[in-house]
């Protein structure tokens, strides 16, 4: 199934694809629905890195324990302000997701996240959840950008 979820952005384009390339961008616009912490206890590198895998412990509200999560950036596009990565986990067999900027004037932007997603019988579930996520995230990137 797939879940494409976009919004309007009241920022510059530059700034927004700045921001989206930042490893700490996703820790903040995750929480507190989602909590990424590195399964190895190493700190996150401040950029994403293409082909490099990141493997995460997954929590919900900091409380319930989701197992692991895996990212591999496949795709860093500057040029089409698109990122794409393959992602998996204990829940998940497919989970993958391009990121999109699109500029719409000097000063507005708009942000697509669309998710692939494969959970077996728990894909219709997973969908739903990944619209409310994505929803909470996009107001978590307007709060991020308007500091």
């Amino acid at each position: 199934m797939k879940a494409i979820i976009s919004t309007i952005m009241t920022v510059k384009a530059d700034r927004m694809w700045k921001e989206l390339q930042k490893t700490s961008s996703l820790v903040y616009v995750a929480s507190p629905v989602l909590i990424f912490k590195s399964q190895d206890g190493a700190p996150l590198p401040s950029t994403w890195q293409i082909g490099k895998e990141y493997r995460f412990k997954l929590y919900a509200f900091h409380l319930l324990p989701l197992g692991r999560h895996r990212i591999v950036l496949k795709r860093i596009d500057a040029k089409k302000m698109e990122i794409f990565s393959n992602e998996s986990g204990s829940l998940l067999k497919i989970w993958n997701h391009l990121l999109r900027v699109e500029p719409l004037d000097a000063g507005r932007v708009r942000y697509t996240d669309a998710i692939e997603i494969d959970a077996g019988m728990l894909t219709g579930v997973i969908w739903l959840f990944a619209h409310f996520f994505y929803r909470h995230r996009q107001l978590r990137w307007k709060r991020l950008l308007a500091k």
